[in-house]
């Protein structure tokens, strides 16, 4: 290694070990919640909800009641059912009432071609067409636009 690669190593070091300790002393943002919520979240009587109908989980299982979501609190570490989160999402996005925009586009079509492979070229066949019916489908339903970003 020549002296110049040596030094380049040690001011890349340097600037990183600053930047943590940079980020490590900024100030704390406060939650955009009171300390009454705050409470509640931790005192460990809070009853969690389904990510996609909102409906409170009283029970032990991994999949929602209501709406058949997997949502146990061990479901996204479990493989098998980590399976059904991934085609909720990719459902999701397929749907005419899905936020479509450049960022998430891309990032349903990287994911799409990491985790489906072959099957993620299919899967993008779907998405784009459901990307053009979008804006029709809403029309019809009457229903706004949903927010962007």
């Amino acid at each position: 290694m020549t002296a110049l690669g040596i030094g380049v190593t040690a001011v890349a070091v340097l600037a990183i070990y600053r930047a943590y300790l940079w980020y490590k002393t900024g100030p704390v943002a406060p939650d955009p919640w009171g300390s009454e919520i705050e409470a509640t979240l931790h005192d460990g009587e809070a009853t969690p909800l389904c990510t996609h109908c909102l409906e409170p989980q009283d029970h032990n299982g991994w999949f929602c009641p209501n709406c058949g979501a997997a949502a146990g609190p061990e479901s996204p570490l479990l493989v098998p059912v980590q399976m059904y989160y991934l085609g909720h999402a990719f459902r999701a996005a397929t749907g005419a009432f899905a936020r479509r925009n450049p960022l998430v586009i891309v990032g349903y079509i990287l994911v799409a071609l990491v985790e489906l492979s072959i099957l993620g070229v299919v899967y993008l066949v779907f998405f784009f067409v459901g990307v053009g019916k979008a804006p029709r489908a809403r029309l019809e339903s009457g229903l706004p636009e949903p927010p962007a970003g």
